[in-house]
């Protein structure tokens, strides 16, 4: 398994995109591709579930964070949750630890 994305429909019919595997070079583009697709027009409210990421680059990391700020831009919300220990650990290393602010 590289790296699953997934769509579910939350409790207020807002969409959750699910992300499990890894998120490295071979899969960066397919991260990006399914963020801006649902991130389209105005106001987007997006949840991105992280429960069942193993990994995931320093890359990977600032393509979410220009997500969450190109939501936040169009009046919009991208919000994240269920970052595990090692992602968690990643993002802590790799010098984006504002990327950690959006999963408190």
């Amino acid at each position: 398994m590289r790296l699953s994305i997934d769509d579910e429909v939350g409790e207020s019919s807002t969409p959750v995109l699910v992300v499990a595997g890894i998120i490295d070079w071979s899969t960066l583009e397919q991260f990006r591709a399914a963020l801006a697709l649902r991130l389209t027009g105005p106001r987007p409210q997006v949840v991105v579930d992280f429960s069942g990421m193993l990994s995931w680059s320093p890359q990977a990391q600032h393509v979410l964070a220009r997500a969450v700020m190109g939501a936040r831009l169009h009046g919009g919300q991208l919000e994240v949750f269920g970052l595990n220990r090692i992602p968690r650990w990643q993002a802590k290393t790799s010098g984006r630890r504002d990327v950690l602010a959006f999963f408190e």
